[in-house]
């Protein structure tokens, strides 16, 4: 008899939380997320302020003074209230990988100071595939802030090798900035973030100390873009931006062979 009233008492519990299904493992309502996400976007919005006043005339300095920013965005960023539980798995993996460029930029800045540049730039290359990792999960959540902060660190003022080349500064961050444009084409990303980056490559192009394949390869990249917007105005006119995916790849493998 008690082992019956037993096996009653599970199928009643298991009838009342198949009737009652525990909250949290329910998706997120889209008031939760949108919720959520303001409140990243906005940690996110106020560290790229706090990036771009970075100093960067001692670079050991900079970076040191970046992977503090990170961090403290990190430690925000983990202590909002998340959303239900199916979404909290699902921003994880951008949390995770933010932790991996915070990590990844700590180590980079000791290899430098200890002068151990082979280690250094292997490390400057982790650092790069970790925020590429950030920008993926982070757009694929609907962030469409926090994943810029995946382009902005190290700063680029020297290179991993030392010393300062100014040239070859703005054709590593044309480079860096032209890795996140194609990825927000991938993404389908609207005109206007899409322009935003193509505005920031051609700022960063001129910078150029003096004309090269590169220089001509973004150039040729902004004047089919313009054109694009041009066509994409003119009712009597249609253009799949062909010219410009094709202008986007040669930039992309001029960015390759300067690897």
């Amino acid at each position: 008899m008690i082992g019956a009233l037993f096996a009653v008492a599970g199928l009643v519990i298991s009838l009342l939380a198949w009737l009652y299904p525990s909250r949290s493992d329910e998706p997120s309502t889209p008031q939760e997320r949108a919720a959520y996400l303001a409140a990243a976007d906005a940690l996110c919005l106020e560290a790229l302020g706090e990036l771009q006043a970075v100093d960067t005339g001692d670079p050991e300095a900079a970076y040191t003074q970046q992977a503090a920013i990170l961090q403290e965005t990190l430690v925000a960023w983990s202590a909002l209230e998340p959303p239900r539980q199916p979404d909290a798995e699902l921003i994880l993996p951008a949390l995770s990988s933010l932790e991996s460029m915070f990590l990844s930029i700590n180590e980079f800045t000791a290899l430098l100071t200890l002068g151990d540049m082979d280690q250094a730039s292997a490390e400057f290359e982790r650092y790069r595939e970790h925020a590429a990792e950030f920008r993926r999960h982070s757009r694929s959540y609907g962030f469409t802030v926090c994943h810029s902060l995946g382009a902005t660190a190290p700063p680029t003022t020297t290179g991993p090798t030392g010393g300062s080349n100014p040239r070859q500064e703005a054709i590593a961050q044309v480079c860096l900035e032209t890795a996140v444009l194609a990825e927000a084409v991938n993404g389908d990303a609207a005109a206007e973030e899409l322009g935003a980056h193509v505005a920031q490559i051609r700022e960063t192009n001129l910078s150029q100390s003096e004309p090269d394949s590169m220089f001509h390869a973004v150039s040729n990249m902004v004047a089919a873009w313009e054109g694009y917007l041009a066509l994409q105005d003119d009712p009597e006119l249609t253009d799949d931006g062909q010219a410009f995916l094709a202008t986007l790849r040669v930039v992309i493998d001029e960015c390759n062979t300067r690897q």
